[in-house]
């Protein structure tokens, strides 16, 4: 993770706010992510425009919210999922994820569900963030 996206989460757990992401099942186009700061959609959401009767991409948040969203959007695209795809334990079709501090570091706690052989199941695990050097 870079260095600035790095200080804006951790900034942000730092004042006690939860920072989290969930992956929805893949639909037509690929994976839809929602980015969530205390619960409440920052950054890029896609949601329904009755005006237009079609799905659209609008920003959410604040300023500082939405620059968040995007840049924590762009890195489970860059990232999280190299990361889920080189460890067969946390494949799945879903995920709810949130960033945490421990004493070693900061750390994304995954929660996902899978279907093997038509049967969901739910799996666990985390994922420790590293700073790229520079």
């Amino acid at each position: 993770m870079d260095k600035e996206l790095h200080k804006m989460i951790c900034d942000k757990l730092e004042s006690g706010k939860s920072l989290g992401f969930q992956i929805d099942e893949p639909k037509q186009g690929g994976h839809v992510v929602s980015v969530s700061l205390n619960d409440k959609h920052i950054g890029e959401v896609y949601q329904y425009d009755k005006n237009l009767e079609r799905y659209v991409n609008v920003l959410k948040g604040n300023d500082l919210e939405k620059d968040l969203g995007v840049k924590v959007k762009e890195w489970i695209h860059n990232d999280f999922f190299d990361y889920v795809s080189n460890n067969d334990e946390l494949l799945g079709d879903s995920y709810d994820c949130f960033f945490y501090f421990d004493k070693n570091g900061m750390y994304l706690r995954i929660s996902g569900v899978r279907t093997w052989d038509e049967e969901k199941e739910r799996f666990g695990g985390k994922m420790k963030i590293e700073l790229l050097s520079e």
